[in-house]
Formats: structure tokens, C-alpha cells, sequence
């Protein structure tokens, strides 16, 4: 497997690399469990002003979002790279196997619009 190895200790190898490229490199229904961490398509160059006084519990202090080059996708673009993990994953899990998957409200429809075609409808849940 090519990339950078970061990390390894007796049967585990951790690689610093393209997801997409290392997960093609691994052998089909290889896991019982996939947490997969996306991009989430949140960060923008947009200016947030959250004025004080607001009535958000929970938020405060100075903080914006994040202007992330890897993770910045919108459109068809992000459908795209959706359905191309989504894809890895679906050959990698076991089909007794689990996939988890971390989101917000800018990564789920695409998320939502494609789990249950490529996952099939007895693994999504989401």
C-alpha cells in the first residue's frame, strides 16, 4: 500500500494518504465496522457575526467557521465524492458489518439521498 506509514504496531499499520486511494488498495468485506469522518462542506469564506445577546444557548465566545480547502465541496461535486466513499465502503464492510457516519446538516442530503442504494435498505438507518 503506498503513502506515508505513521504509525505501526504489530498487526496494525496506520497510512497517512487519500482516503479513496488507500481504501481502493484494501481487500473487499474486510471490516465489521466503518467510522467514517467526511468532509462536512461547511467551510466557506462567508462572514458569521453572531451578535451578542443572542438568545443560542450554548453558543458564545469569539469563533467562526472554518475556511478549510479539503473541505470545501457543494453540488454535484460533493454528491460525487458521497457516492465514491459510500462506494469503497459497501465493498470493504462485511454484510453482517456496521457503517457509522459523522455529519451535519450540510453533508446530509447527499448522505440521505444515497446510504440506502448503496448500502442497501437493511444496513441504512439514518
Amino acid at each position: 500500500m503506498s503513502g506515508v506509514t505513521c504509525f505501526a504496531l504489530d498487526n496494525v499499520t496506520i497510512y497517512l494518504q487519500d482516503a479513496l486511494e488507500g481504501m481502493s488498495n484494501l481487500p473487499d468485506k474486510s471490516f465489521d465496522l466503518a467510522i467514517a469522518d467526511p468532509p462536512y462542506g461547511a467551510s466557506t469564506k462567508a462572514t458569521w457575526k453572531l451578535e451578542k445577546g443572542h438568545s443560542l444557548s450554548g453558543f458564545g465566545g469569539e469563533w467562526k467557521l472554518a475556511s478549510h480547502t479539503w473541505d470545501k465541496f457543494s453540488g454535484v461535486e460533493g454528491f460525487e465524492m458521497t457516492l465514491r466513499w459510500l462506494d469503497e465502503l459497501k465493498r470493504l464492510v462485511k454484510p453482517t458489518g456496521s457503517v457509522w457516519i459523522h455529519s451535519t446538516y450540510h453533508s446530509l442530503p447527499p448522505l440521505q439521498a444515497s446510504t440506502p442504494y448503496w448500502l442497501g435498505r437493511e444496513r441504512s438507518c439514518l
